[in-house]
């Protein structure tokens, strides 16, 4: 039976099955958060707080069919989420996610720096906040497909002066270095990462990259 992938933006009907897929990727499958025991009912909170937020344009999902004597849509496989950088999200009672957080924290401020040097403010910047592929399409260029059609949203849209992520997937920080043109401003290695003198990650390998992407230079802020 033949298949083929749809690419899309974000729809809202594609909210329920994209908050699902997103939660048990990051609980289950991504390395940071298996070692900090992430759980279900604390990672719907983190993501509950952005989810208002979401940029439908610039959003994007891939969507499997199967072709046989009739088209069969079996629902959306991978998904990225963008949100202004700029959104009001309160983390701060959030007490999982809270080491992660805090690398990201440290990613941020050389980022900080950079902007202020370009003099673009964070409401010209775009969040690419996160993304997720079903296991079982892992390894099919299904989240690489995703990726592009989201930079192709960005490139029209004038809103954004500015793309910024965190990446904990190895496979996502090649993706928007190489296939993107995304610059790698800062890198932490988790075993390198302390707080109040404690190595919370100490045996966790790989590390947490900021990338980010400046758009439509000249626009007006």
């Amino acid at each position: 039976m033949a298949s083929r992938y749809i690419i899309r933006t974000l729809r809202k009907s594609d909210l329920a099955a994209v908050r699902d897929m997103v939660i048990k990727t990051f609980v289950y499958h991504e390395p940071a958060g298996r070692h900090l025991r992430f759980t279900e009912p604390e990672f719907y909170k983190l993501y509950d707080r952005f989810a208002p937020y979401i940029n439908f344009n610039t959003s994007a999902v891939a969507e499997v069919v199967h072709e046989d004597s009739k088209a069969r849509h079996l629902g959306v496989v991978s998904c990225h989420i963008s949100v202004p950088l700029s959104a009001p999200v309160d983390l701060e009672d959030l007490s999982e996610p809270r080491l992660l957080l805090g690398v990201f924290d440290e990613l941020h401020k050389p980022f900080e720096d950079a902007l202020k040097k370009r003099m673009i403010s964070h409401d010209r910047v775009l969040h690419s906040l996160i993304g997720a592929t079903k296991a079982e399409y892992h390894g099919k260029g299904v989240y690489k497909k995703v990726l592009a059609h989201f930079s192709e949203q960005v490139e029209r849209d004038a809103r954004w002066d500015a793309a910024v992520a965190e990446c904990t997937s190895p496979i996502t920080r090649h993706l928007k270095i190489t296939q993107l043109g995304w610059k790698e401003e800062c890198f932490i290695r988790y075993e390198d990462y302390e707080v109040d003198g404690k190595r919370p990650f100490a045996g966790l390998k790989g590390g947490a990259s900021l990338v980010w992407k400046e758009y439509n230079r000249g626009a007006s802020r």
